[in-house]
């Protein structure tokens, strides 16, 4: 996997940019510790502050070996679409979704439902989504 660094998260730290990109900050700082992340060519520490614009490269099956996940963690997230088009989507989430991949909550979110519907947002590193719902609220 490849990721080109936006100019706006010059000051980040690898760690909490790679992340957003792979699901949690724990898990980016064990793919950099197995040395599985390499930026512009070169293996650099967690804490390496980012200048925008920096290739970011994940080794191939890097952090795949974690485990498979259940059937359970791949069904998509349900939705309703309340609103599209060409620019916008509004949806409808039932209370118990998760809107964003985290700890414990890998896979079944919203996010990556709208995802695979084409709608990814404007940077590959965060889900174009714009809300105020936590998991047990609708809406």
């Amino acid at each position: 996997m490849e990721v080109r660094v936006p100019p706006e998260a010059a000051g980040l730290r690898l760690d909490t940019f790679l992340g957003a990109v792979v699901g949690s900050r724990a898990q980016a700082q064990r793919l950099v510790e197995q040395g599985d992340v390499r930026v512009d060519g070169r293996v650099v520490p967690k804490r390496h502050p980012l200048t925008g614009g920096e290739t970011i490269v994940l080794a191939a099956g890097a952090g795949r070996a974690e485990r498979a996940p259940d059937a359970a963690e791949t069904d998509p997230a349900p939705y309703a679409i309340a609103f599209e088009d060409d620019d916008l989507l509004v949806v409808e989430k039932p209370a118990g979704v998760v809107v964003h991949p985290a700890r414990g909550h890998r896979h079944g979110t919203l996010s990556q439902a709208l995802a695979a519907r084409g709608a990814e947002g404007g940077d590959p590193w965060r889900a174009g989504i714009v809300h105020r719902l936590d998991k047990d609220t609708s809406g």
